[in-house]
Protein backbone atom coordinates (compact mmCIF):
# COMPACT_ATOMS: atom_id res chain seq x y z
CA UNK A 1 0.00 0.00 0.00
CA UNK A 2 1.72 3.68 -0.91
CA UNK A 3 1.73 6.20 1.70
CA UNK A 4 0.00 8.58 -0.82
CA UNK A 5 -3.43 6.40 -0.62
CA UNK A 6 -3.26 6.68 3.13
CA UNK A 7 -6.44 9.13 4.66
CA UNK A 8 -5.50 12.26 5.92
CA UNK A 9 -7.86 12.11 8.71
CA UNK A 10 -5.10 11.33 11.33
CA UNK A 11 -2.99 14.83 10.57
CA UNK A 12 -5.78 17.08 10.81
CA UNK A 13 -6.89 16.12 13.79
CA UNK A 14 -3.54 16.29 15.04
CA UNK A 15 -3.32 19.79 13.87
CA UNK A 16 -7.02 20.31 15.39
CA UNK A 17 -5.82 19.13 18.45
CA UNK A 18 -2.33 21.56 18.81
CA UNK A 19 -5.04 24.17 18.36
CA UNK A 20 -7.50 23.26 21.19
CA UNK A 21 -4.37 22.96 23.51
CA UNK A 22 -3.25 26.68 22.53
CA UNK A 23 -6.35 27.87 23.14
CA UNK A 24 -6.68 25.81 26.39
CA UNK A 25 -2.79 27.50 27.64
CA UNK A 26 -4.34 30.76 26.94
CA UNK A 27 -7.37 30.40 29.04
CA UNK A 28 -5.39 29.30 31.56
CA UNK A 29 -3.13 31.87 31.59
CA UNK A 30 -6.15 34.36 31.46
CA UNK A 31 -7.62 33.04 34.72
CA UNK A 32 -4.65 32.70 36.74
CA UNK A 33 -4.69 36.63 35.91
CA UNK A 34 -7.81 37.14 36.82
CA UNK A 35 -7.21 34.90 39.98
CA UNK A 36 -4.01 37.46 41.00
CA UNK A 37 -6.26 40.21 40.40
CA UNK A 38 -8.64 39.29 42.73
CA UNK A 39 -6.61 38.20 45.32
CA UNK A 40 -4.26 41.25 45.37
CA UNK A 41 -7.38 43.45 45.03
CA UNK A 42 -7.17 46.50 47.83
CA UNK A 43 -10.73 45.71 48.90
CA UNK A 44 -13.54 43.10 49.60
CA UNK A 45 -16.51 43.34 47.18
CA UNK A 46 -18.77 45.03 49.68
CA UNK A 47 -16.20 47.56 49.56
CA UNK A 48 -15.57 48.72 45.86
CA UNK A 49 -17.23 50.98 43.97
CA UNK A 50 -20.20 49.88 41.67
CA UNK A 51 -18.68 49.93 38.86
CA UNK A 52 -15.75 47.85 39.79
CA UNK A 53 -17.99 45.02 41.32
CA UNK A 54 -19.78 44.72 38.26
CA UNK A 55 -16.57 44.01 36.57
CA UNK A 56 -15.84 41.89 39.18
CA UNK A 57 -18.86 40.00 38.34
CA UNK A 58 -18.46 40.07 34.83
CA UNK A 59 -15.23 38.40 35.73
CA UNK A 60 -16.23 35.61 37.73
CA UNK A 61 -18.72 34.87 34.88
CA UNK A 62 -15.92 35.25 32.09
CA UNK A 63 -14.26 32.30 34.54
CA UNK A 64 -17.01 30.30 34.66
CA UNK A 65 -17.55 30.30 30.36
CA UNK A 66 -14.17 29.56 29.49
CA UNK A 67 -14.30 26.84 32.43
CA UNK A 68 -17.47 25.15 30.62
CA UNK A 69 -15.48 25.83 27.09
CA UNK A 70 -12.07 24.24 28.51
CA UNK A 71 -14.15 21.74 29.52
CA UNK A 72 -15.99 21.25 26.44
CA UNK A 73 -12.75 21.56 24.57
CA UNK A 74 -11.28 18.57 26.77
CA UNK A 75 -14.07 16.18 26.08
CA UNK A 76 -14.26 17.31 22.61
CA UNK A 77 -10.28 16.12 22.51
CA UNK A 78 -11.12 12.98 24.39
CA UNK A 79 -13.64 12.23 21.33
CA UNK A 80 -10.85 12.59 18.40
CA UNK A 81 -8.87 11.10 20.63
CA UNK A 82 -11.24 7.97 20.78
CA UNK A 83 -11.53 8.28 16.96
CA UNK A 84 -8.17 8.41 15.94
CA UNK A 85 -7.47 5.21 18.14
CA UNK A 86 -10.61 3.53 16.24
CA UNK A 87 -9.66 4.65 12.76
CA UNK A 88 -5.81 3.69 13.35
CA UNK A 89 -7.56 0.04 14.76
CA UNK A 90 -9.49 -0.43 11.25
CA UNK A 91 -6.04 1.04 9.58
CA UNK A 92 -4.36 -1.72 11.23
CA UNK A 93 -6.92 -4.44 10.20
CA UNK A 94 -6.89 -3.02 6.31
CA UNK A 95 -3.14 -3.60 6.30
CA UNK A 96 -3.64 -7.59 7.96
CA UNK A 97 -6.36 -8.00 5.65
CA UNK A 98 -4.03 -6.61 2.82
CA UNK A 99 -1.23 -9.04 3.95
CA UNK A 100 -3.81 -12.08 3.94
CA UNK A 101 -5.00 -11.16 0.19
CA UNK A 102 -1.19 -11.07 -0.73
CA UNK A 103 -1.10 -14.32 0.47
CA UNK A 104 -3.86 -15.98 -0.73
CA UNK A 105 -2.85 -14.72 -4.38
CA UNK A 106 0.67 -16.20 -3.77
CA UNK A 107 -0.73 -19.58 -3.03
CA UNK A 108 -3.01 -19.11 -5.64
CA UNK A 109 -0.46 -18.20 -8.05
CA UNK A 110 1.98 -21.26 -6.20
CA UNK A 111 -1.66 -23.61 -7.45
CA UNK A 112 -1.99 -22.49 -10.80
CA UNK A 113 1.55 -23.34 -11.32
CA UNK A 114 1.65 -26.59 -9.77
CA UNK A 115 -1.90 -26.86 -11.60
CA UNK A 116 -0.21 -25.95 -15.29
CA UNK A 117 3.08 -28.85 -14.45
CA UNK A 118 0.90 -31.41 -13.62
CA UNK A 119 -0.90 -30.44 -16.79
CA UNK A 120 2.21 -30.57 -18.62
CA UNK A 121 3.02 -33.89 -17.06
CA UNK A 122 -0.25 -35.73 -18.06
CA UNK A 123 -0.37 -34.48 -21.65
CA UNK A 124 3.35 -35.84 -22.11
CA UNK A 125 1.53 -39.20 -20.65
CA UNK A 126 -1.01 -39.00 -22.74
CA UNK A 127 1.02 -38.73 -25.94
CA UNK A 128 3.35 -41.86 -24.76
CA UNK A 129 0.09 -43.66 -24.46
CA UNK A 130 -1.10 -42.98 -27.94
CA UNK A 131 2.27 -43.80 -29.15
CA UNK A 132 2.50 -47.05 -27.24
CA UNK A 133 -1.46 -47.74 -28.79
CA UNK A 134 -0.24 -46.83 -32.48
CA UNK A 135 2.05 -49.39 -32.29
CA UNK A 136 -0.16 -52.38 -30.21
CA UNK A 137 -2.39 -51.61 -32.95
CA UNK A 138 0.23 -52.21 -35.98
CA UNK A 139 1.36 -55.15 -34.42
CA UNK A 140 -2.16 -56.61 -34.32
CA UNK A 141 -2.84 -55.53 -38.10
CA UNK A 142 0.12 -57.32 -38.63
CA UNK A 143 -0.73 -60.52 -36.70
CA UNK A 144 -4.81 -60.16 -37.86
CA UNK A 145 -2.85 -60.16 -41.35
CA UNK A 146 -1.03 -63.68 -40.76
CA UNK A 147 -3.29 -65.37 -39.12
CA UNK A 148 -5.89 -67.78 -40.94
CA UNK A 149 -9.38 -66.49 -40.58
CA UNK A 150 -11.59 -68.39 -38.37
CA UNK A 151 -14.82 -69.77 -39.66
CA UNK A 152 -17.76 -69.65 -36.99
CA UNK A 153 -19.90 -72.74 -37.35
CA UNK A 154 -23.67 -72.55 -36.14
CA UNK A 155 -25.19 -75.94 -34.80
CA UNK A 156 -28.16 -76.76 -34.99
CA UNK A 157 -30.81 -79.25 -34.37
CA UNK A 158 -31.04 -81.94 -36.82
CA UNK A 159 -34.32 -81.11 -39.01
CA UNK A 160 -36.29 -84.10 -38.62
CA UNK A 161 -39.95 -83.22 -39.75
CA UNK A 162 -43.02 -84.48 -37.24
CA UNK A 163 -46.38 -83.70 -37.52
CA UNK A 164 -47.53 -81.39 -34.96
CA UNK A 165 -49.52 -82.77 -31.95
CA UNK A 166 -49.67 -81.13 -28.97
CA UNK A 167 -50.10 -77.08 -27.95
CA UNK A 168 -49.25 -75.51 -31.10
CA UNK A 169 -49.08 -71.44 -30.86
CA UNK A 170 -48.72 -69.39 -34.05
CA UNK A 171 -47.09 -66.06 -34.76
CA UNK A 172 -47.04 -64.41 -38.28
CA UNK A 173 -43.10 -62.65 -39.21
CA UNK A 174 -44.35 -60.34 -42.23
CA UNK A 175 -42.01 -56.74 -43.42
CA UNK A 176 -39.31 -57.71 -40.33
CA UNK A 177 -42.54 -57.29 -37.81
CA UNK A 178 -43.60 -60.17 -35.07
CA UNK A 179 -47.48 -60.88 -34.15
CA UNK A 180 -48.98 -63.28 -32.04
CA UNK A 181 -51.64 -65.30 -33.84
CA UNK A 182 -55.19 -65.24 -31.66
CA UNK A 183 -55.68 -68.79 -33.43
CA UNK A 184 -57.32 -70.70 -30.67
CA UNK A 185 -59.23 -67.84 -28.97
CA UNK A 186 -60.57 -67.07 -32.85
CA UNK A 187 -61.32 -70.58 -33.69
CA UNK A 188 -63.41 -70.58 -30.70
CA UNK A 189 -65.72 -67.54 -31.73
CA UNK A 190 -66.40 -69.17 -34.80
CA UNK A 191 -67.70 -72.00 -33.49
CA UNK A 192 -69.74 -70.31 -31.53
CA UNK A 193 -70.92 -67.62 -33.83
CA UNK A 194 -71.94 -70.34 -36.44
CA UNK A 195 -73.61 -72.11 -33.97
CA UNK A 196 -76.26 -69.25 -33.89
CA UNK A 197 -76.26 -68.65 -37.61
CA UNK A 198 -76.74 -72.24 -38.81
CA UNK A 199 -80.47 -71.55 -39.11
CA UNK A 200 -79.96 -69.23 -42.06
CA UNK A 201 -78.49 -72.18 -44.37
CA UNK A 202 -82.06 -72.84 -44.71
CA UNK A 203 -82.36 -69.90 -46.65
CA UNK A 204 -79.28 -69.56 -48.67
CA UNK A 205 -76.42 -72.24 -49.72
CA UNK A 206 -73.34 -69.98 -47.97
CA UNK A 207 -73.17 -67.17 -45.53
CA UNK A 208 -69.93 -65.30 -44.92
CA UNK A 209 -69.66 -63.64 -41.34
CA UNK A 210 -66.87 -63.07 -39.47
CA UNK A 211 -65.69 -62.43 -35.60
CA UNK A 212 -63.54 -60.41 -33.22
CA UNK A 213 -60.95 -58.93 -33.73
CA UNK A 214 -58.68 -60.26 -30.92
CA UNK A 215 -55.25 -59.04 -30.61
CA UNK A 216 -55.42 -56.98 -33.61
CA UNK A 217 -57.01 -60.09 -36.07
CA UNK A 218 -60.01 -60.79 -37.39
CA UNK A 219 -61.28 -64.14 -38.38
CA UNK A 220 -63.76 -64.21 -41.87
CA UNK A 221 -65.17 -67.36 -42.95
CA UNK A 222 -67.57 -68.96 -44.94
CA UNK A 223 -70.36 -71.50 -44.48
CA UNK A 224 -71.59 -73.69 -47.12
CA UNK A 225 -74.45 -76.39 -46.81
CA UNK A 226 -74.35 -79.36 -47.51
CA UNK A 227 -77.10 -81.70 -47.87
CA UNK A 228 -77.13 -86.11 -48.01
CA UNK A 229 -79.46 -88.62 -48.90
CA UNK A 230 -80.14 -91.50 -46.65
CA UNK A 231 -83.07 -94.16 -46.68
CA UNK A 232 -84.32 -92.34 -43.19
CA UNK A 233 -84.32 -88.80 -45.46
CA UNK A 234 -82.40 -85.74 -46.25
CA UNK A 235 -80.04 -84.45 -44.01
CA UNK A 236 -78.63 -80.68 -43.95
CA UNK A 237 -75.47 -79.52 -42.01
CA UNK A 238 -72.73 -76.63 -42.44
CA UNK A 239 -69.43 -77.22 -43.46
CA UNK A 240 -66.85 -74.33 -43.16
CA UNK A 241 -65.22 -73.87 -46.28
CA UNK A 242 -62.46 -71.52 -45.37
CA UNK A 243 -61.34 -69.21 -42.64
CA UNK A 244 -59.64 -65.97 -43.03
CA UNK A 245 -57.50 -64.47 -40.78
CA UNK A 246 -57.07 -61.13 -41.65
CA UNK A 247 -55.07 -58.80 -39.28
CA UNK A 248 -56.27 -55.18 -38.37
CA UNK A 249 -52.45 -53.35 -39.12
CA UNK A 250 -50.40 -53.58 -41.83
CA UNK A 251 -47.70 -54.95 -40.82
CA UNK A 252 -49.03 -56.40 -37.88
CA UNK A 253 -46.79 -56.51 -34.63
CA UNK A 254 -43.54 -54.98 -33.69
CA UNK A 255 -40.14 -55.31 -35.30
CA UNK A 256 -38.54 -58.66 -34.61
CA UNK A 257 -35.59 -56.47 -32.83
CA UNK A 258 -37.78 -55.25 -30.09
CA UNK A 259 -39.81 -58.57 -29.70
CA UNK A 260 -36.51 -59.91 -28.89
CA UNK A 261 -35.72 -57.53 -25.98
CA UNK A 262 -36.01 -59.03 -22.46
CA UNK A 263 -38.94 -57.28 -21.47
CA UNK A 264 -41.14 -57.79 -24.36
CA UNK A 265 -44.44 -59.02 -24.43
CA UNK A 266 -43.58 -61.90 -26.71
CA UNK A 267 -40.50 -62.60 -23.80
CA UNK A 268 -43.82 -63.14 -21.60
CA UNK A 269 -46.04 -65.07 -23.63
CA UNK A 270 -42.73 -67.45 -24.35
CA UNK A 271 -42.64 -67.88 -19.98
CA UNK A 272 -45.78 -68.79 -20.23
CA UNK A 273 -45.30 -71.74 -22.28
CA UNK A 274 -44.00 -75.18 -21.63
CA UNK A 275 -41.11 -75.76 -24.77
CA UNK A 276 -41.41 -79.82 -23.89
CA UNK A 277 -45.46 -79.80 -24.82
CA UNK A 278 -45.70 -76.61 -27.25
CA UNK A 279 -44.72 -76.20 -30.82
CA UNK A 280 -44.46 -72.48 -32.23
CA UNK A 281 -45.97 -71.82 -35.64
CA UNK A 282 -44.58 -69.39 -37.59
CA UNK A 283 -46.35 -68.00 -40.53
CA UNK A 284 -43.76 -66.08 -42.62
CA UNK A 285 -43.46 -64.18 -46.19
CA UNK A 286 -40.95 -63.95 -48.29
CA UNK A 287 -39.89 -60.31 -47.30
CA UNK A 288 -38.85 -61.81 -43.96
CA UNK A 289 -37.52 -65.01 -44.33
CA UNK A 290 -33.39 -63.83 -42.96
CA UNK A 291 -35.84 -62.32 -39.97
CA UNK A 292 -37.22 -66.04 -39.34
CA UNK A 293 -33.28 -67.44 -39.09
CA UNK A 294 -32.80 -65.50 -35.84
CA UNK A 295 -36.24 -66.17 -34.67
CA UNK A 296 -36.06 -69.64 -35.07
CA UNK A 297 -32.46 -70.02 -33.77
CA UNK A 298 -33.79 -67.89 -30.34
CA UNK A 299 -36.55 -70.33 -29.90
CA UNK A 300 -34.24 -73.49 -30.38
CA UNK A 301 -32.17 -71.95 -27.46
CA UNK A 302 -35.42 -71.86 -25.93
CA UNK A 303 -36.11 -75.46 -26.36
CA UNK A 304 -39.15 -74.93 -28.57
CA UNK A 305 -39.86 -76.92 -31.37
CA UNK A 306 -40.61 -74.15 -34.53
CA UNK A 307 -42.48 -75.52 -37.86
CA UNK A 308 -42.70 -72.77 -40.27
CA UNK A 309 -45.60 -71.96 -42.73
CA UNK A 310 -44.84 -70.03 -45.26
CA UNK A 311 -46.79 -67.58 -47.50
CA UNK A 312 -47.11 -65.77 -50.75
CA UNK A 313 -46.47 -62.33 -50.55
CA UNK A 314 -49.72 -60.58 -49.60
CA UNK A 315 -51.67 -63.62 -49.13
CA UNK A 316 -53.73 -63.48 -45.64
CA UNK A 317 -53.23 -66.92 -43.08
CA UNK A 318 -56.43 -69.35 -43.78
CA UNK A 319 -57.26 -72.37 -42.51
CA UNK A 320 -60.07 -75.20 -43.36
CA UNK A 321 -60.87 -78.74 -43.27
CA UNK A 322 -59.12 -79.90 -46.27
CA UNK A 323 -55.90 -77.97 -45.00
CA UNK A 324 -52.59 -79.60 -43.58
CA UNK A 325 -51.21 -80.00 -40.24
CA UNK A 326 -47.83 -78.31 -39.34
CA UNK A 327 -44.93 -79.74 -39.71
CA UNK A 328 -42.34 -78.95 -36.75
CA UNK A 329 -38.14 -79.55 -36.40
Amino acid sequence: MNDSSQPTTGLDSDSFLDIVANIVGILIILVMVVGLRIQYAPAPEAQLPQGLQEQVHNLHRQVESVRQQLQAAQNQAAQLETQKQSLKEQLDQLALRHQQLQAQAQQAQQRRSQSEALEKELQEQVLAYESQLRQLQLQLAQRSIKRPKTIHVVSYPTPVSRTVEEQEVHFQLTGGHLAYVPFEELVERLKEDARRRAGSLRHAAVISASVGPIRGYQLRYVLQKVSTISRLGTFSYARLVVATFVPQHDPPGVPLEKALEPNSEFRALLARLDPEQTVITVWVHPDSFSHFRRLKRELYELGFAVAARPLPQGRYISASPSGTRSQAQ
